[in-house]
């Protein structure tokens, strides 16, 4: 009995010990300049897009570059900017090393990194405009 249970703690400790350390992996560095063109729905005039018509929604493919200057950890910042307009961008990795969060000045865009030269983000932002956006980046080499 007693072996039963020492070999079933030793189990536990061994596979607990693994699911912390795939918990613990190491973010993938995100520096660099990644480029994509968003397939948006919008209301409004917001920022990177044209103005929509009345209350109807308009549809809208915008250019974006967006730009990671510095990296400590999960924890990511730079610019997203289109011909329009330019903004600050802040953002962490989650700990499965894929999924991610970022802000700009007026959004939330949820994404997950698919390679470590592609990512896939869907941004919203609610307030005086409206935007939904799909969007796959590419880094550029």
């Amino acid at each position: 009995m007693r072996k039963t249970l020492a070999a079933l703690g030793l189990v536990l400790a061994l596979t607990g010990g693994a699911a912390t350390a795939v918990a613990q992996e190491a973010a993938p560095d995100l520096r660099g300049t990644w480029t994509g063109t968003s397939e948006s729905i919008v209301r409004g005039a917001p920022m990177h897009h044209g103005p929509s018509q009345g209350n109807a929604p308009g549809l809208d493919n915008v250019a974006f570059t967006m730009t990671i200057s510095g990296q400590d950890g999960r924890r990511f910042w730079g610019t997203f900017s289109s011909k329009l307009n330019q903004e600050p961008i802040i953002g962490v990795v989650a700990n499965d090393g894929k999924s991610f969060v970022m802000r700009d000045t007026d959004g939330l865009t949820t994404g997950t990194i698919v390679d470590a030269n592609t990512m896939d983000m869907v941004y919203s932002h609610v307030g005086k405009s409206a935007v939904v956006s799909a969007l796959r980046v590419t880094r550029k080499k």
